[in-house]
């Protein structure tokens, strides 16, 4: 793409959080510093649902935010069903799996850096049920599929890895985005936290597991529609 950018969003005390913003703007930090276009930046009252919200057939404005954008990291309140804002202006205060149709306008990475969202069950059904309607061109959904806890550090660290990881004389090579995730949730959440990826296949196995950011590594295509032939989790 001619222009590679990315958007955070966080709640914070309003959400009864105390460092989820500095996580949000640990990712926004390292990704810009490294050259690439904020598209936003938003926290407390000035996130909204309807920036994730699908504009098409669920009255939001993703379009011009969320799915505006090659990678978006979100910090705050989740559950199997979704993921919630403080404010309660633009829609309501929670992003339903329903609301959402992710990547058909540009979005490849979204991580949901909060409680459960991917976890294997919820109000009866199964992970690819309640998300997989989501993927209309995504890549890849990150986040937990257990309780998690507030952090400062996830976003920076999953930038660094993304990008290629300092470390004491050298600087690790860019890892696949999927591979950035587990390391970083590995790192920043206790042994009893599990992570967990999601994304889609299609023909010949063709997906985007191996998925590296732009300019860091292979991307593999869109897949939406009938393309889609079904859907995978890892979780560790």
């Amino acid at each position: 793409p001619s222009i590679i950018d990315f958007g955070a969003e966080s709640i914070n005390t309003c959400g009864g959080l105390v460092l989820s913003g500095a996580n949000a703007n640990g990712f926004g930090k390292k990704m810009q510093g490294a050259g690439f276009d904020k598209r936003f930046n938003w926290g407390e009252y000035n996130a909204w649902e309807s920036d994730f919200k699908d504009n098409a057939f669920a009255g939001g404005n993703d379009l011009n935010y969320v799915d505006n954008t090659d990678m978006v990291f979100y910090t705050g309140h989740a559950n199997g069903d979704g993921f919630v804002f403080c404010d309660s202006t633009h829609t309501d205060t929670f992003l339903h799996y329903n609301d959402a149709r992710w990547g058909n306008q540009d979005l490849e990475w979204l991580v949901i850096a909060a409680c459960g969202p991917l976890q294997n069950t919820s109000s009866g059904l199964a992970w690819w049920q309640r998300w997989g309607p989501s993927f209309d061109g995504l890549h890849l959904l990150m986040g937990y599929a257990t309780t998690s806890y507030d952090g400062a550090s996830e976003g920076r660290t999953l930038a660094e890895y993304m990008l290629g990881k300092p470390l004491f004389f050298w600087t690790l090579p860019p890892l696949p985005v999927r591979s950035a995730w587990v390391n970083t949730a590995i790192e920043a959440q206790p042994a009893s936290v599990t992570w967990s990826v999601m994304g889609v296949y299609g023909a010949g196995g063709v997906s985007n597991y191996n998925d590296y950011f732009w300019t860091k590594g292979p991307v593999g295509p869109d897949l939406r529609g009938g393309s889609i032939w079904g859907y995978w989790k890892i979780s560790g």
